[in-house]
């Protein structure tokens, strides 16, 4: 009886096949233990399991994790794994120089952990120490940085969502159909006698310059099985690996952006120096997606948060809208830095209640709201479909749809 699978299960089965294979091709139970730990602690903080509801900012800050994780294990397996060594020692050919610094190469390594997209001899911050390493520390740094970006794509699995491992399945698939592709070989069928190697189409389409001639020639047999195992090889550059997961992700919108300006709160303990620089923050995040508000309502939204002690510190406050309207939070928060406010009591909500509540938006009246604009639009939708089965035309709302 023939075994059938499972979705999962098949996907499983051919998991060598169709992701990135493992590095060194072996196992390393260390550090998938290291990743598992980091996606059941510090990755559910950062938004959970990478995907398209992930924020860019979330994004970089798991990278960071991961890529540190990553050069630890490396750091201890590189020392005592046998493998690693001996692979290490294949890919190291050139022999050290004598007055060479020994901790040169681990140096720009851990600085710069995965491989860039192009030279480094071209990136500004690297350039300058990777021109002080000789070419035995360059080697050791490619390998290392080779077997980090390997050992983080293979056990991507762990940390990405179903939905971006099967864009890179997919993007791994095309890149290996491609190699495939270019595999095929021919010769031209009027060569007396034909060359046995052949030409790839590349090569071929440069001697004749017309792909006419690729369509009168003939493919010369190769070895399927070897090329398939050769396409198995086959990746993508990390550069591509990380822009597929950015092209997913989510970047705060300017409608969330300004509703958090409208519903921002400020929490017990939250200091008067981390208040100011929040506003000042989402100001500048405002500005980035060109949402442009009057001083005054950014004014407005701090200073009623603050409590009477606060106000009564010596920092000149406007005192009219027109003022109000040309303040600029910098300049109270560069005069905050100039005083002692340590003997402030720690700052309650409690405090500003009243203020609160007669000028803030609260975060689940706008939840609320967004709820009831959806399901009145669906009722709407509704109303409108039961009218024009009744043989009548739905009444036109003014500037709606």
């Amino acid at each position: 009886m023939s075994q059938t699978f499972t979705v999962a299960a098949l996907w499983d089965s051919l998991s060598e096949d169709t992701y990135f294979l493992s590095p060194l091709s072996r196992k390393f139970t260390h550090l998938e233990k290291a990743l598992v730990s980091f996606v059941e602690g510090k990755q559910v903080a950062l938004g959970g399991l990478v995907s398209t509801e992930t924020t860019k900012r979330q994004w970089k800050r798991q990278l960071k994790e991961l890529t540190q994780i990553t050069v630890s294990w490396l750091q201890h397996t590189a020392a005592k794994d046998t493998t690693v060594r001996a692979a290490m020692i294949q890919n190291v050919v050139t022999a050290q120089l004598d007055a060479a610094d020994p901790g040169a190469a681990m140096v720009f390594w851990t600085s710069h952990p995965p491989p860039c997209k192009g030279r480094w001899e071209d990136v500004p911050q690297a350039k300058e120490a990777w021109g002080r390493l000789t070419m035995n520390d360059r080697e050791r740094v490619r390998f290392h940085q080779c077997l980090a970006r390997d050992a983080l794509m293979h056990y991507s699995t762990i940390f990405l969502s179903p939905k971006v491992i099967m864009l890179m399945r997919r993007e791994l698939s095309i890149a290996r159909r491609l190699f495939l592709a270019g595999l095929e070989r021919r010769v031209d069928e009027f060569d007396d006698p034909p060359q046995p190697e052949g030409h790839s189409k590349i090569e071929f389409l440069d001697f004749y310059g017309d792909a006419v001639h690729w369509n009168n020639s003939v493919v010369v047999a190769r070895d399927d099985a070897q090329d398939q195992e050769e396409a198995l090889k086959v990746s993508i550059p990390w550069h591509k690996f990380l822009a597929i997961i950015n092209a997913k992700l989510k970047d705060p919108s300017a409608r969330s952006l300004l509703e958090t300006t409208v519903s921002l709160r400020r929490d017990d303990n939250c200091d008067l120096h981390t208040w100011v620089r929040t506003f000042i923050m989402t100001q500048e995040l405002c500005g980035s997606k060109k949402i442009s508000l009057p001083y005054s309502v950014w004014y407005s939204y701090f200073i009623h948060q603050l409590t009477s002690k606060e106000k009564a510190l010596p920092i000149p406050l406007p005192k009219t809208e027109a003022a109000a309207n040309e303040y600029d939070l910098r300049t109270y928060e560069t005069a905050l830095y100039d005083l002692n406010v340590e003997s402030l009591p720690q700052f309650r909500k409690n405090s500003i209640a009243k203020a609160q509540a007669e000028l803030m938006i609260h975060p689940a009246r706008v939840h609320d709201l967004h709820k009831m604009i959806k399901e009145l639009k669906a009722h709407c939708q509704s109303l409108a479909k039961a009218l024009k089965s009744a043989g009548r035309t739905p009444p036109t709302i003014k500037g709606g749809r």
